[in-house]
């Protein structure tokens, strides 16, 4: 059987710790105040920050999401919950000098930093965090933020002491042990996304409360908290500190795919930011796309109706339609399309010639093209022109 230099180290060094543990131990485990004042490592030099303030701490969540998953070698299971700050700065030492893989390194100050946070020490896991920049030192923070037992005041003023990659690393570690409910319930103006690095931290914190909220066996409750989630993204975009165009790459780990709640969240935001969007496959026509393939006569009843919001993707919607069921959101169209003004005519068929070309039905095609009497939307499908000709060109080299 071959072992991996990885389990190697793990095993050296955990052996090592557990002589340093055993012998840091109290003389009389029997004492429960001796334990108290004494936990594994004997006196403490200092007092913990947080036996020193009466003012609440911030709640720390074992169970919540942490950004690496319990190590699963028996020697660290076995050390984990012993782990003192003695120990813990043996093995981070021969961590930085025999781990050459840096995410490796990274990973496991990781493990080592947030066990010392869960076990206590506070104090002594932030002297310890590596202080040259890169990977090892962002992890190390972000397992810091993630169970450091302090006040909400003192995480702020920590935080507010970093800046780019360290205090997006750290932001990310603490959001992190608030579960979707207790997430939408912060105020945001306490953490301002400084920039490019904090706001991909905030917008992956929210894939993975959105990816945590999901529960089909509970969807009332699971639409309300991912709500709540999206909520926090319409409060970023309203305070610039994020773009609209970022929505669809935040919504692609959300399971439920329920576009009407994205929608109902987009409403939130000042429409000043939405400005500048693709009409065809921006933030707004994919979320229409979204709530076509959930109700699609719901959808086309608002986006046919002039004046509300979804009117101008009445097209969008049309065609999402037709790619989907054709026969039938052919039959909605023949139903309707005396109510229809001259543009949102012109408009159906743009959908019907972009649906048919994507199908491959060139003739029908070239015939909705026909019908378009507005230079502007006749120029909207260049696209579906241009290969309706070079298809006829193909045909007559045949």
């Amino acid at each position: 059987m071959r072992i991996s230099t990885q389990t190697i180290l793990w095993c050296v060094v955990i052996a090592q710790s557990v002589v340093i543990v055993v012998m840091a131990m109290p003389k009389s485990t029997t004492d429960a105040s001796a334990a108290e004042s004494n936990p594994l490592s004997g006196e403490r030099k200092t007092p913990s920050r947080v036996q020193r303030s009466s003012e609440p701490s911030a709640p720390a969540k074992p169970e919540r999401r942490r950004y690496f998953p319990p190590p699963t070698d028996p020697a660290w299971t076995k050390i984990a919950s012993k782990l003192n700050p003695e120990s813990a700065k043996e093995m981070l030492e021969r961590n930085r000098t025999e781990v050459t893989n840096i995410e490796e390194r990274a990973e496991k100050a990781w493990h080592i930093i947030n066990q010392l946070c869960q076990n206590g020490y506070t104090d002594e896991a932030w002297d310890l965090i590596d202080k040259d920049s890169g990977a090892v030192r962002q992890k190390g923070l972000g397992a810091f933020f993630r169970d450091a037992d302090l006040p909400k005041a003192e995480i702020l003023a920590r935080l507010n002491e970093l800046q780019a990659a360290d205090r997006s690393a750290s932001l990310y570690g603490y959001w992190s042990r608030f579960s979707p409910e207790e997430f939408a319930s912060l105020d945001m103006r306490e953490f301002p996304l400084k920039s490019g690095f904090e706001t991909g931290g905030f917008r992956r914190l929210i894939g993975d409360l959105l990816t945590d909220s999901y529960d089909p066996s509970n969807p009332e409750a699971s639409r309300n908290a991912r709500a709540g989630v999206l909520s926090k993204v319409a409060e970023q975009m309203n305070s610039g500190s994020l773009s609209y165009g970022e929505l669809t790459l935040i919504l692609q780990k959300d399971k439920s795919l329920d576009g009407f709640l994205y929608w109902e969240m987009t409403k939130k935001v000042d429409d000043q930011f939405k400005q500048g969007q693709r009409s065809f496959d921006g933030p707004d026509a994919q979320i229409i796309r979204l709530m076509t393939a959930q109700d699609p006569q719901k959808v086309l009843g608002l986006a046919s109706t002039p004046g509300t919001k979804e009117h101008s993707h009445y097209h969008i919607a049309l065609m999402a339609w037709l790619n989907k069921d054709y026969k039938q959101g052919e039959t909605w169209y023949n139903q309707h399309q005396s109510t229809l003004s001259e543009e949102d005519r012109d408009r159906s068929a743009v959908a019907f010639a972009r649906a048919n070309v994507e199908a491959g039905n060139y003739d029908a095609g070239e015939q909705w093209l026909g019908k378009i009497q507005s230079e502007n939307w006749f120029n909207a499908v260049s696209y579906e022109r241009m290969a309706i000709e070079r298809r006829k060109k193909a045909m007559q080299g045949q």
